[in-house]
């Protein structure tokens, strides 16, 4: 499983919300948002993946069947 949050990232906020610079539901806020996007980002990476793979895997199918149609003749 994927780190979607970075422990100096918590920190951070949790030294703002010690100075009073920001409130407790506001750091939330922001570590909900980093989740959010930390997650479609790997997402849409895991995607690219996937569909690369399956693109490499169409091309020795198809590799594949012309070899046996070739063969065949």
């Amino acid at each position: 499983m994927a780190k979607y949050l970075k422990t100096a990232f918590v920190r951070d906020l949790e030294i703002l919300v010690q100075a009073e610079e920001i409130s407790y539901g506001r750091m939330l806020e922001l570590i909900q948002e980093e989740v959010i996007e930390n997650y479609k980002q790997d997402n849409t990476f895991i995607k690219k993946l996937k569909q690369f793979f399956s693109d490499i895997w169409l091309g020795i199918k198809i590799s594949s069947d012309i070899k046996q149609n070739h063969q065949q003749f």
